[in-house]
């Protein structure tokens, strides 16, 4: 695991830019004008920062497939694998455009973050994923140093992504205002969400964890004759939390490796389990605490409701904001696919011209242009047809709709797609996908041309 893919793992997907305002720091000077990859209101993106945050989102998607035994490598071939590669490229670009929108938004707000802030911000995750990994710095040291990395590189990224992140919170914030739930929203989004606050069942426990289980069995013989269990926690366990006596504080089920959580929510308060084998090692643990699972009631989980609602709604202006300061800006992406891929995300009628235009230019060679406008042609297709559904299901004259001139436009663009698509297949050879797609718009023709 890569130290970048393990900050995504604390952080989820926090993607790293280039530009991070720390302190009362001025801005690095902009990439020379040939080195940009892409322009956001006259300021140069470096194709680096794109492609590290391309790495980000592969790094990601890499993980939530995997969830499910898929190989996302398998995805990314043949035609449709070109068009989820184009995809992977547009959140990778999103993210950067938004991030500079960020960065733009801070700087004409003089919004900054103190160094003292970032400090206290940064040791509280990297404390949380040591402990969460079952690591000690040293340990993850030396893991980073056989991916050819060290542990200082990865704190300096580490920093520059939650500084990044920082100011992203203080922007967002600051775009959206004042904002206060009123108590009507408040009981809906609990009615909404209650689950969530229903408190499951959890204990709270410490452990010792070694390596052999020789050693653990003379730690369990201590503690049989009345050792403290927190010294020798403090002087054997090779968990970070042997600092605080091997304390792990509360957690419910699923937050802990499976031997592990039976283990312990199996032990009664006070008692001490046995020797417990795990990947990291062996545990002996003792359970402090527990309580029962109990169903949430609204006013006693009034504030923390209220946190949660408006930190939703915060987030949701921020992005509503971030959509309407996007689409005034000024955008030139030099790479000209995924610049008409960025196109027909926001209107595909622009994006099929765009694309029609770089099938007719010398200088463009990818490969699978002409799939890629089949496949435009059939998502408008497909738009058109969703339309027409939606008026016969409402089953209303709607005078602002004219049925005749959609249903054809849903066959001009059903047979456009079929051009293109047979077009490719003669280009690219006889693929599968291809052929389905073909058969599909074939089945789609009306009965007088069946």
């Amino acid at each position: 695991m890569s130290y970048r893919l393990l900050w995504s793992v604390l952080l989820t997907l926090v993607l790293v830019t280039a530009t991070v305002l720390v302190g009362m720091g001025q801005e690095p000077p902009p990439p020379e004008e040939p080195e940009a990859f892409a322009l956001l209101n006259g300021r140069p993106i470096g194709l680096e920062r794109f492609e590290r945050n391309k790495s980000s989102v592969l790094n990601y998607y890499q993980q939530v497939y995997a969830q499910f035994g898929m190989d996302i490598r398998m995805l990314m071939q043949g035609p449709r694998g070109r068009l989820f590669e184009l995809d992977l490229e547009l959140v990778a670009l999103d993210a950067v455009l938004t991030e500079g929108l960020v960065n733009e938004e801070a700087e004409r707000r003089a919004i900054t973050v103190s160094e003292e802030a970032l400090d206290e911000a940064f040791q509280v995750q990297y404390t949380r994923l040591l402990e969460r990994e079952g690591l000690t710095e040293e340990q993850l040291a030396g893991a980073l140093l056989a991916q050819g990395s060290t542990l200082q590189a990865f704190k300096d990224d580490g920093r520059a992504q939650i500084a990044q992140q920082l100011i992203r919170d203080a922007v967002a914030r600051a775009v959206a205002g004042p904002v206060e739930p009123t108590e009507a929203e408040l009981l809906a989004y609990f009615e909404t969400h209650r689950d969530a606050y229903d408190i499951e069942a959890e204990v709270q426990a410490s452990h010792i964890l070694v390596e052999e289980m020789e050693k653990a069995q003379q730690i369990l013989d201590e503690l049989a004759e009345g050792a403290d269990f927190a010294a020798l926690a403090r002087e054997h366990s090779t968990c970070p939390s042997s600092e605080r006596g091997g304390a792990l504080g509360w957690f419910g089920r699923g937050r802990m490796v499976p031997e592990f959580e039976e283990a312990a929510f199996a032990l009664q308060v006070g008692e001490l389990s046995g020797l417990v084998q795990t990947d990291f090692g062996v545990h002996i643990i003792l359970v402090t605490d527990r309580r029962d699972a109990k169903e949430a009631l609204f006013d006693e989980v009034r504030e923390e409701l209220r946190e949660d609602l408006r930190e939703n709604m915060i987030n949701d202006l921020f992005w509503e904001w971030v959509e309407t300061t996007l689409a005034q800006a000024e955008v030139e992406v030099r790479e000209p696919v995924l610049n008409a891929w960025f196109i027909q995300d926001r209107d595909i009628d622009l994006g099929i011209a765009a694309f029609e235009e770089l099938r007719d230019a010398p200088e463009v060679t990818d490969r699978h242009l002409t799939f890629i406008i089949g496949s435009l042609y059939q998502d408008r297709m497909e738009q058109g047809e969703a339309t027409l559904a939606a008026a016969d299901e409402d089953a209303v004259d709607d005078i602002t709709l004219d049925i005749a001139e959609i249903e054809a436009q849903v066959e001009a663009d059903r047979l456009a797609a079929l051009s293109a698509y047979q077009e490719a297949l003669s280009e690219l050879g006889e693929i599968d996908e291809i052929i389905a797609r073909i058969e599909t718009l074939e089945a789609k023709a009306p009965a007088a041309t069946q």
